[in-house]
C-alpha cells in the first residue's frame, strides 16, 4: 500500500467548510473558517489506494445512554492483516442527524490512518467578499451572524478559498502535526472519554477539535496538561 498517496492532499473540490466564529465589525460581517473532507472523497481515497475488498467501517454508539454521539472503527487489511483503527464525533449541533454523526465519526477514523491530517495543521482562514446575495459557487458558504444582543440572525454568504498546494510549507506543518498529536497522547494518559475530550477542548482552545486552532493555543494546551501530569 502507497502510504503516501493515503496522505496526499485533496483537491479543493472535495473540501467542505465550516463557519467556526462569525460576527459583524462596524456593520460588516466576517467569518473564520476551517476546511474538512467531504467523506465520499474519504471513500473515494480508500478504494484508489488500498481497494474496495481491503477496507471496512464499523459504527456504534459513543454513550448508549445518552446517544450523543458515534464512534467509527476504519480496518484496513496490510499485509494480509486487518488492522483497525477507531475514533468518534458528537453529533452535529447545527444538524443533530444521525447522518452528520456517522460522517464526521468517519472523518476523524479516517485522520487515524493519515487521511485528511494535514487539515488539522492549517491555521483558520478568514471569509473573503461576504455578501448578502447567494454567490452559486461551487462549495458556496453559508455565514449566520447573530446580532449583538438580540435572537435577529443575518444570513450571508462567502466562496471558499483555494488551498490546494498549501502543504508546501512542511516543516511548519510537521511542527503543528507533532503538537497535535501530544496532545492527543495527553488526554489518552488522562483516560479522558470522548466527551470529557471535547469539553477539554472546548474550555481551553474555544472549540471541540484541534481544526484551525493556533500554534500557541496547541502549545499552551500541551503544557496545561504537561504540568498537571507532572503535579500527578
Amino acid at each position: 500500500m502507497d502510504w503516501e498517496k493515503l496522505k496526499a492532499e485533496f483537491p479543493d473540490e472535495d473540501l467542505g467548510w465550516r463557519v467556526m466564529y462569525s460576527g459583524l465589525k462596524d456593520g460588516k460581517p466576517w467569518a473564520q473558517i476551517a476546511p474538512y473532507v467531504d467523506s465520499r472523497a474519504i471513500q473515494d481515497r480508500l478504494d484508489e489506494v488500498v481497494g474496495p475488498e481491503n477496507w471496512t467501517d464499523e459504527y456504534r454508539d459513543s454513550n448508549v445512554a445518552t446517544g450523543s454521539g458515534f464512534i467509527c472503527t476504519l480496518s484496513i487489511k496490510v499485509d494480509d492483516v486487518w488492522i483497525p483503527k477507531s475514533d468518534g464525533a458528537g453529533l452535529d449541533r447545527n444538524t443533530e442527524t444521525f447522518k452528520s454523526g456517522i460522517s464526521d465519526a468517519l472523518k476523524r477514523a479516517a485522520v487515524k490512518w493519515g487521511i485528511g491530517r494535514y487539515l488539522y495543521s492549517l491555521p483558520m482562514q478568514w471569509a473573503n467578499s461576504i455578501t448578502n446575495k447567494r454567490t452559486n459557487a461551487p462549495g458556496e458558504i453559508s455565514v449566520i451572524v447573530k446580532e449583538k444582543g438580540s435572537d435577529k440572525k443575518q444570513h450571508f454568504y462567502t466562496v471558499p478559498p483555494k488551498i490546494y498546494g498549501v502543504t508546501d510549507n512542511q516543516q511548519d506543518l510537521a511542527d503543528r502535526e507533532l503538537l497535535i498529536a501530544e496532545c492527543s497522547d495527553l488526554e489518552n494518559y488522562f483516560k479522558l472519554s470522548l466527551k470529557q475530550k471535547m469539553a477539554a477542548r472546548k474550555k481551553n482552545l474555544g472549540i471541540e477539535d484541534f481544526t484551525g486552532v493556533s500554534y500557541d493555543k496547541l502549545k499552551t494546551y500541551r503544557d496545561t496538561m504537561l504540568a498537571k501530569k507532572e503535579a500527578a
